[in-house]
């Protein structure tokens, strides 16, 4: 799994969930060199009405 550090994230956050979205491929954000969150694309082919709020 790719590791990012969070201000590389911030700056470039776009190309970031871009990557994520159309690899599929989660990405571990670092904070202080240890694991902090993770960015990861939403499954294909169900329904996320409650996220359209």
């Amino acid at each position: 799994m790719k590791k990012i550090r969070a201000t590389v994230v911030r700056n470039n956050f776009q190309d970031v969930i871009d990557e994520v979205h159309y690899k599929k491929e989660p990405v571990v954000i670092t904070k202080r060199n240890k694991p902090w969150a993770i960015i990861q694309a939403l499954p294909e082919g169900k329904k996320y009405e409650h996220y359209n709020e």
